[in-house]
């Protein structure tokens, strides 16, 4: 696993209530998280952690959407 994300968000956020979106791996092979600014701007960072092919992804996609 790749933490270099967690350490960014932790030393970027401040305040929990900056958090917009927890760091979490995502479906098509990224992990990010999102997060405001003190100054009110909206920042989403991500990490590339795997190579995800068409058919892994559009599987990953259809189990946490509901699809197929």
């Amino acid at each position: 696993m790749d933490f270099f994300m967690d350490i960014l968000l932790l030393l970027k956020m401040g305040k929990p209530k900056a958090r917009l979106r927890p760091v979490a791996d995502q479906f098509y092979g990224d992990r990010g998280g999102k997060l405001r600014d003190p100054f009110g701007h909206v920042w989403w960072l991500a990490t590339h952690i795997e190579d995800v092919s068409p058919e892994e992804m559009k599987a990953r996609a259809d189990r946490l959407f509901g699809g197929g």
